[in-house]
């Protein structure tokens, strides 16, 4: 269990009131770790109600089945699943799995393991894809969006072009490209470059990218 839990729990059940809701959503935009973590909860919610939804049917094919062997008259009782204690619970466990799991199956370029930069570039995906949802698409975002496809592609001298090109041009995703473009970087054994690319994201204003930098930088 992290220590998002309890809150993220609150937030996906719809227990908060709209202010508290709305003060949430705007922490999730500024937090990459929050906004991972809240991904990885609906991930897990969307498993475990699949699974329980598999057995919901299992149990009404078995019932039609008794049904139609004893010519029963009795109605069977509709049941609709819901999201109880024990789905909760099954949530938080798959919370802690899920990570592993997102790492090395969910995307196609967190495969080198020995990869620094490969668990950070995975949430600031997230965080992008999260923040960016339903709304109408902007030249900013639909570029950076290319860049994360060339990249997902290992097309990572096109990726490279395009996150130059936001970082020339958009101040607001400028940590971001910078820290993606490293990482780009690292994985064509440029890592010098990547180093000081890396260190550039400490000119910025995202206090929280500029946290897991040092830890990155500590270890290239």
């Amino acid at each position: 269990m992290t220590k998002y839990t309890e809150i993220i729990d609150k937030y996906l059940d719809g227990e908060m009131s709209p202010q508290e809701a709305l003060t949430f959503e705007q922490q999730i935009k500024t937090d990459p770790d929050l906004a991972y973590e809240v991904r990885l909860h609906q991930l897990a919610i969307a498993g475990v109600q699949h699974s329980e939804e598999a057995r919901f049917q299992e149990f009404k094919t078995r019932m039609k089945t008794i049904e139609s062997e004893t010519k029963d008259e009795t109605p069977v009782v509709r049941l609709n699943p819901k999201r109880s204690g024990a789905v909760r619970w099954a949530m938080r466990i798959a919370a802690v799995l899920v990570p592993l799991l997102f790492l090395y199956f969910l995307f196609p370029f967190s495969g080198n393991k020995n990869n620094p930069l490969a668990a950070t570039t995975i949430q600031l995906v997230e965080l992008h894809t999260t923040s960016s949802r339903g709304d109408a698409p902007s030249p900013q975002t639909t570029l950076l969006d290319e860049a994360i496809q060339s990249f997902q592609q290992k097309d990572y001298q096109a990726a490279i072009a395009s996150f130059d090109q936001i970082i020339k041009t958009n101040p607001d995703q400028r940590a971001t490209a910078l820290y993606l473009k490293a990482d780009a970087l690292y994985r064509l054994g440029k890592k010098t470059e990547a180093r000081n690319t890396l260190k550039k994201v400490l000119n910025e204003d995202d206090d929280a990218l500029k946290t897991k930098v040092r830890e990155v930088l500590d270890k290239l």
